[in-house]
């Protein structure tokens, strides 16, 4: 644990150091907090299951399907 410590130093400090020989100011991330919990892929998949979902209602693929019997729901299909 320890020899991962002082590696972060280590690169902490080259860093540092290269950030002072170039004038460099380092400036935080701004994002709000929901960005950061839902995750950089969260919209598309929402928005994708969502499209996806709306055409079948819409073509009636759902209709010929009795959700209700696990017989007519097959694994992998």
């Amino acid at each position: 644990m320890q020899r991962a410590i002082d590696e972060s130093n280590r690169r902490r400090n080259t860093q540092l150091d290269y950030n002072k020989e170039h004038n460099i100011t380092p400036i935080g991330v701004k994002k709000k907090v929901l960005d950061v919990m839902e995750g950089p892929l969260c919209h598309a998949r929402h928005t994708r299951s969502t499209e996806t979902s709306a055409l079948a209602k819409s073509t009636g693929a759902y209709s010929k399907f009795d959700f209700s019997d696990p017989s007519q729901v097959k694994k992998g299909d």
